[in-house]
Parts: C-alpha cells; structure tokens; sequence
C-alpha cells in the first residue's frame, strides 16, 4: 500500500522488516512460518527490483524460489501456485540481471508448474498462465528463438477451448 502512494523506500523498508519478522518465526516453526517467509521474500523482490537494485532482488527471489519448491514437494496442490508465481518472479528478476536464458528457463519452469491445476480449473488460473506465457513468447522473440511447444501446448488448447466456448475444464 505505501508504494502504490509513492512511498517506496518506506515500501521497502517495512518489506525488509517483513521478512526478518517471518524469517525469525520460520526459525522457531518451519512448517507455520515458511510460507509466510517465501510470501514476503516475493514481495521483497518486486520492491528491491522496481527501486533498481537488482542483483538483492535476485536474491531476495532465489530464495523465495528454494522456499516454494521445498513446500512444493512436500505439498504440491497447495504450494505449486505459489511456486509458479515465485518462479515468474525469478525470471523477471534474471531478465534485470542481463542473464535472460536462464529468465526464460524460469519462465517455462512457471509455465509447465501451473499446468496441471490450469488444466483442471482455466477460470482460477487462466489470467496467471496468460501472462506468463505472454512473457514467455516475449522473452523467446529477444532471445529469437521459437517458443518451446513443449511448454506451450497444452495452454493453446485450453486457451481455444474457452474461446470456442468448449469446456475446458473436462
């Protein structure tokens, strides 16, 4: 709320303290306060990275990243969204850092992620995977390269099927 009035270096502080807050209590409880740390270390990372300081943004998303696979495996229904996002996050992050392979190797990595859940339910996930193979398109034509069908079939037909008015969800 404070950086969307323009308040970003207390946007950003109040992010930090976020964090040091949530890493402490996952210290003490893992298994309450990690997803709360990893939440925190995302947003941490959208701040560092609007305010220009990229390579802690990086940071800030690997960690967030390492965090949600965790979770991730031990949880995937729960977890696998927020890891897509976390993931997205990362590439955005990688992109910033002129490392834009790996920002498009993240970016599948979110793709492929939040398939299976988009696939059974287009109407939760569908502007989440919009974007992120919007980008994903994007960072393949500064790469030139064609994008991977691998990563994007599956979606394009969802994608039809909701056009045409299909059920997508069967």
């Amino acid at each position: 709320m404070l950086s969307a009035l323009g308040e970003r270096e207390a946007a950003l502080a109040a992010a930090r303290e976020a964090v040091a807050l949530r890493r402490d209590l996952a210290a003490q409880r893992p298994d309450a306060f990690r997803p709360d740390l990893a939440t925190s270390l995302n947003s941490l990372a959208n701040m560092l990275s609007d305010l220009g300081q990229r390579e802690a943004a990086l940071a800030a998303a690997q960690e967030a990243v390492a965090l949600y696979r965790d979770l991730a495996a031990q949880r995937p229904d729960a977890f696998r969204p927020d890891l897509a996002m976390s993931l997205w996050v990362l590439a955005d992050c990688l992109d910033a850092v002129d490392r834009r392979e790996d920002g498009l190797v993240a970016n599948a990595e979110a793709i492929v992620t939040l398939t299976d859940l988009f696939r059974r339910s287009p109407a939760a996930f569908g502007h989440r995977i919009r974007g992120m193979v919007k980008e994903y398109v994007e960072r393949c034509e500064k790469l030139e390269r064609e994008p991977d069908m691998r990563v994007l079939g599956s979606e394009i037909e969802v994608f039809q099927a909701l056009r045409s008015g299909g059920d997508a969800e069967g």
